[in-house]
């Protein structure tokens, strides 16, 4: 019985572990896709889009690694390649926004969510009770 009311006691903790667990693991899908774009962006020529538009399609595995390696990042956080593939087909490359543009705060936005992951979803568990003791190190720093 005392097993069935710590369980229960634990739940809303778990809860809120498991939310912040689905937050961070969005915002890393979020930083991806932003270089994904910015780096598909800078590959656009200014003549001849549609050659090079397919030529990306083509070579998005190659893409994909590039950024990867680039930047250290886990292949999990990256879409499903063939998904990818038939949005890009629907979609002006050239229409992505730079990360050093104006409309991401040049470069402002990306550092936010790098800041969130590496300082506010920490914080944010540590403040939940009985967590800090159990995690030394958030699995996604």
């Amino acid at each position: 019985m005392s097993d069935l009311m710590s369980d229960l006691a634990s739940l809303p903790r778990l809860g809120a572990v498991h939310k912040i667990n689905d937050m961070v693991k969005r915002l890393r899908q979020i930083r991806v896709l932003v270089l994904i774009e910015d780096h598909l962006r800078k590959k656009m020529p200014m003549l001849g889009k549609d050659k090079k538009k397919k030529e990306i399609i083509r070579d998005l595995p190659v893409f994909f690694r590039d950024i990867m390696e680039k930047h250290e990042l886990s292949p999990g956080d990256f879409p499903e390649i063939q998904t990818f593939k038939k949005f890009l087909q629907q979609t002006d490359i050239s229409s992505f926004p730079r990360i050093a543009g104006k409309k991401m705060k040049k470069g402002g936005r990306l550092e936010d969510i790098e800041l969130a992951l590496k300082e506010s979803m920490p914080d944010m568990l540590n403040r939940l009770p009985g967590v800090a003791s159990a995690m030394a190190e958030p699995e996604w720093c």
